[in-house]
């Protein structure tokens, strides 16, 4: 039996090693994100890296970072983002991925789109050859829900409002205090599909996220980097 959570581990100590002293590195959200933030964190206690500061995608991953005694700092504070870390719902073999599915998709995707380097960690089961058939999450005004929708009936996609779950009533509600679709497609050109989703009114993000310059793939022995410039690491 596969152990995933292990590959998860294994990419985020993958990723650790692109960490150098005094950068501001993006934190993400989600399972594999959690593994990166915590060795982070253990990585700058025991002194190996020294002046990192981290810039959080969620809630979530602020909790990590401070719990772990991590210098976290607003982007009203920072000049550049050196390096963004994240996880992936799916990502295919030309580094197009699906994200956001925690909630923290609009957060996340203004991270690692201004980062200079945006590194994506995942277990084996989330690459794909293509990004077919899958839950696009969707960040949307309460206002615009019904319209919205409309719209992805009047495209043919089935779209819903992501209910909560454990016990809570209602939608999922986002960071920003937004709602959460789930819209089921085929992404077959990533970068149009998350233009004419995010042009309908009242979209505010699109889990579509088109920018990847390394993808680090966990095993149970090791891992695989897949990078999408050779030059750019």
């Amino acid at each position: 039996m596969v152990n995933l959570e292990l590959e998860k581990k294994n990419a985020a100590r993958a990723a650790l090693s692109y960490v150098k002293d005094d950068m501001v590195v993006g934190l993400g959200t989600g399972t594999t994100a959690k593994y990166f933030i915590e060795l982070l964190c253990e990585k700058v206690r025991s002194g190996k890296l020294k002046r990192i500061r981290g810039v959080c995608t969620s809630h979530d991953s602020r909790e990590l970072a401070l719990f772990g005694k991590l210098n976290t700092v607003s982007l009203d504070h920072i000049e550049q983002i050196d390096l963004a870390v994240d996880g992936a719902d799916s990502v295919d073999a030309k580094l197009n991925s699906i994200k956001g599915g925690g909630g923290a998709l609009a957060r996340e995707k203004i991270i690692a789109y201004n980062a200079k380097k945006f590194i994506l960690i995942a277990d084996e089961t989330k690459y794909h050859k293509t990004l077919a058939n899958v839950a696009v999450p969707i960040e949307v005004m309460e206002f615009a829900c019904p319209l919205v929708l409309r719209n992805f009936r009047k495209m043919g996609m089935r779209s819903e409002v992501r209910k909560s779950s454990g016990g809570k009533i209602g939608p999922v509600i986002t960071d920003n205090g937004n709602f959460l679709m789930d819209v089921h497609m085929d992404v077959l050109d990533a970068k149009k599909d998350e233009e004419r989703l995010k042009n309908i009114p009242g979209v505010l993000e699109v889990g579509i996220f088109t920018k990847c310059d390394l993808l680090i793939l966990g095993k149970e022995k090791g891992f695989e980097e897949i990078k999408n410039c050779p030059a750019v690491f």
